[in-house]
């Protein structure tokens, strides 16, 4: 698992490179954790353009245009791609214009992607 100043090194990075991106497609794995539907990922996300990557808590936040976001927590074994040549168990696949991909894999299964998740206020959950 990324220690938090890693993950804000990764946001940061992946804010420059696909900022005001639009999203032409999405897969998820049939095994991916997740907190809906995933036809409701594409209804809410797809064509939609990025408006701003962060660190949240032990995640990522995506945070699209209409106030929609997806969170991406690693877990132990998660990783992110710019490319899926040579990945394997693939969790999540975000094809942008501009040929852009983002990839997360987890061999274990257990990375989660969640849409609009609700923030806690209790500090340091989520």
């Amino acid at each position: 698992m990324p220690e938090l100043p890693d993950l804000q090194v990764i946001a940061d990075n992946l804010d420059e490179t696909y900022n005001n991106c639009r999203l032409l497609n999405i897969y998820l794995a049939d095994k991916a954790k997740t907190n809906a539907e995933h036809k409701k990922f594409f209804e809410l996300l797809v064509d939609k353009r990025v408006k701003q990557i962060s660190r949240l808590g032990k995640g990522i936040e995506i945070c699209f245009e209409d106030s929609h976001s997806l969170f991406l927590h690693l877990m132990r074994e998660g990783r992110l791609f710019r490319t899926e040549d040579k990945v394997n168990n693939i969790v999540l696949k975000l094809e942008f214009d501009e040929n852009k991909l983002l990839v997360m894999n987890d061999f274990m299964w257990q990375a989660k992607v969640l849409l609009d998740p609700e923030i806690s206020d209790v500090p340091g959950s989520f």
